[in-house]
């Protein structure tokens, strides 16, 4: 569940109140805060030492390289 809130609001774009309603179609009855709140504390939780873990591994590095490109998809 957490993983498609995740998908609908950052990927897609969707607002938390029509998750609410489309959960509301499959009997799950959560409101617009509760899901914010997951998302908040699963960013927190989740993503925010797999961030720290990674920005401390490139801090050690000498030098990063970084592909400065626009896609042409987008």
């Amino acid at each position: 569940m957490l993983a498609q809130d995740f998908q609908l609001k950052y990927e897609m774009s969707i607002p938390t109140y029509p998750q609410v309603n489309e959960w509301k179609m499959f009997g799950l009855g959560v409101n617009r805060n509760t899901l914010s709140n997951w998302l908040i504390v699963a960013g927190r939780d989740g993503v925010s030492p797999i961030y720290k873990e990674r920005h401390n591994a490139m801090l050690k590095e000498g030098y990063l390289h970084a592909d400065e490109t626009k896609n042409k998809h987008n």
